[in-house]
């Protein structure tokens, strides 16, 4: 990935109404946005765009967001992409860690739009060595541009 590119975001989310907030609100942020609704639709623009990072929804009627997670993951490329999982309050947060909790987050819906987008920009900033070396010094500040 180039930094002069926006990060791309693959959203997973079966329900049109809730794929299409998602995906409007990460946009504004000048974010790379795919869309896919189902397991095949995300899996072939997956391949064919490898996202930086990807959001998927507990509500997925063909599998679940953990399968779909390891789905991706076996794509090239891949391998460590960081996820953002989309649970209801009812579910366990227990379900969605994995051994590489440090690239993977959950999130209760409902959420606003300012907890989603920090949530994002932190999982890329720890996940993505440009956004990890993209930073402004002076003396003991450091800003990182990613998040502004």
């Amino acid at each position: 990935m180039s930094d002069k590119l926006p990060p791309k975001i693959l959203v997973i989310e079966h329900d049109d109404q809730s794929n299409a907030i998602l995906c409007n609100t990460i946009e504004r942020y000048w974010f790379d946005v795919t869309r896919a609704r189902n397991v095949e639709t995300a899996l072939r623009l997956a391949y064919v765009n490898k996202p930086n990072a990807a959001i998927i929804s507990s509500r997925l009627q063909d599998v679940s967001a953990i399968e779909m997670a390891a789905l991706l993951k076996k794509i090239e490329g891949l391998q460590k992409i960081p996820i953002i999982f989309l649970v209801n309050q009812d579910e366990s947060a227990q379900h969605y860690s994995t051994n590489d909790d440090n690239s993977n987050k959950v999130l209760f819906r409902p959420f606003t739009p300012n907890e989603l987008m920090i949530n994002i920009k932190s999982l890329l900033r720890r996940s993505i060595h440009v956004f990890q070396t993209n930073s402004i010094k002076h003396k003991n500040i450091t800003i990182y541009p990613a998040t502004y």
